[in-house]
């Protein structure tokens, strides 16, 4: 902050009323998606029927969409406001635009949404050059997509009683395809916030089968065969939740905000 005469002033305000109201639009458009959007936009109306009953994805495959969109816009929150805690305070907001418009009934539910911005902020501490995370992440998501493939290959011996007879896993191919596309993006453009949303995804599906089963603790523990395909449908939803949110930044700063000042100039 600076005085009339351009010195440098001590402002007591870390976050400025615009970058509040950033994070707070962030946080409602975060809840629309996760709790509203789904009953107007996927056939069935849940996440949770859409991706068991339609694409048959195995339980705790929606982290693509309640625990990817989340990690996008705390992920955007720390690109654009460019501030620690950043993530975390829209983390926080989340939380009360859930319980301000769901009530108390949902408080067990949130505290996902704090833990997962911790990390996002950790990760963002990461040094990208690191070649044990150029290593990891990439080898990981190619690892996992070519078993994936695999199983699609053989899925009559792998998916017995757990697919259709007749049914073609085709958005388990899906998946496998985007994880090879991931891993290569990873291995040229790995990033803190690329690193942040894979980690933080993972989370989201942990914390699922851990605290959200309906008997208890640990009581929705996914099989031993599903468990390779929601590690790559987390890791790459995060991965790509860090990518567009540092897209939707790009297209902000070189295309939007330029138009608007090239505008105020004329």
């Amino acid at each position: 902050m600076t005085d009339t005469a351009g010195n440098e002033q001590y402002s007591p305000v870390y976050f400025s009323f615009k970058e509040l109201g950033t994070m707070l639009l962030f946080a409602i458009f975060a809840v629309a998606v996760i709790i509203y959007l789904p009953a107007y936009v996927l056939p069935t109306g849940t996440i949770h029927g859409f991706v068991s009953g339609i694409m048959m994805l195995p339980e705790g495959a929606g982290v693509i969409i309640f625990g990817a969109t989340p990690c996008f816009f705390i992920i955007l929150s720390m690109l654009l406001i460019n501030k620690p805690w950043a993530g975390i305070l829209t983390s926080l907001l989340i939380i009360a635009v859930i319980l301000l418009t769901s009530g108390y009934s949902a408080l067990h539910t949130v505290d996902v949404y704090l833990i997962a911005a911790i990390i996002i902020e950790f990760a963002f501490l990461i040094n990208e050059k690191n070649k044990i995370w150029k290593d990891i992440v990439p080898t990981l998501l190619a690892l996992l997509s070519i078993f994936i493939l695999m199983q699609v290959i053989f899925r009559e011996n792998i998916y017995a009683g757990i697919l259709p007879a007749n049914f073609f896993p085709f958005y388990y191919l899906i998946f496998a395809i985007v994880g090879l596309i991931c891993a290569i993006l990873c291995r040229f453009y790995l990033y803190r916030y690329v690193i942040a949303g894979g980690i933080a995804n993972i989370y989201f599906l942990c914390h699922y089968f851990i605290f959200w089963g309906t008997d208890g603790l640990f009581s929705a523990l996914p099989s031993l065969s599903s468990i390779p395909v929601l590690l790559l449908i987390a890791l790459s939803g995060g991965v790509l939740a860090g990518l567009a949110a540092y897209f939707f930044k790009f297209i902000l700063n070189n295309f939007i905000l330029r138009i608007k000042d090239d505008i105020s100039t004329i």
